[in-house]
């Protein structure tokens, strides 16, 4: 009899030995599993996060763009008389040209 009770005992021994084992095993998948999803969680807020950033600076490069545009066109407004430089320098030369001819003529007429 002692020795049916010690095999029972044992029984007893290694179910428990068992079962803590499978607990153990449930538990580290479990925790696998739940450190999968915490990682593909902290991965995912990583994009969005970066995505929010990258949709942020387009934005104020957008703003800047205009900002740039708007400056360079009143820049062309406000240099666009300086194309007529030229102009304005050939019809000095036309009066000066003209004004010594008609020094010259005067100049020959009254001697």
């Amino acid at each position: 009899m002692y020795i049916y009770r010690s095999n029972v005992y044992d029984l007893v021994i290694v179910e428990r030995q068992v079962e803590r084992q499978v607990e153990l095993q449930k538990g580290v998948a479990m925790s696998g599993w739940t450190i999968g999803w915490i990682l593909g969680a902290v991965v995912v807020a990583l994009v969005v996060a970066l995505l929010l950033l990258m949709i942020r600076g387009a934005s104020r490069a957008g703003v800047k763009a205009g900002n740039i545009l708007a400056a360079l066109e009143s820049a062309r407004d406000n240099t666009a008389p300086l194309w007529e430089v030229n102009t304005t320098n050939r019809t000095i030369d036309r009066i000066t040209g003209a004004a010594t001819a008609a020094r010259e003529y005067l100049a020959g007429k009254g001697a």
